[in-house]
């Protein structure tokens, strides 16, 4: 029997990140690449026969907005443009909550 599905894990610091079960890293060594803080929170998503736990995924299969869902932007991602070469530059990522 085979197993489907993704982690989302907050790092102590909250950013959010989400992981397919094949590709998930090792939760002890783990560090975030935003701030380098390791997991304080996760939830795990069995999509075996489908993601019955999430109201986006038989939508649009989106897997990322699905762990998404069950967290709260505290601070949203704040970014500009640079006013030299017109890229677009992020200044700090988001972070998020657990939804009670």
């Amino acid at each position: 029997m085979s197993y489907e599905g993704f982690e989302s894990w907050l790092c102590r610091n909250v950013h959010y990140h989400h992981f397919e079960c094949y590709n998930e890293p090792d939760a002890e060594t783990w560090r975030c690449d935003i701030c380098g803080e390791p997991r304080a929170y996760w939830r795990g998503f069995d999509c075996t026969n489908g993601c019955l736990d999430c109201p986006h995924y038989d939508k649009d299969n989106d897997e990322t907005r699905c762990g998404e869902s069950f967290f709260i932007v505290i601070k949203p991602m704040t970014r500009h443009q640079c006013c030299e070469c017109g890229s677009i530059v992020v200044d700090s990522e988001p972070t998020y909550g657990v939804k009670s």
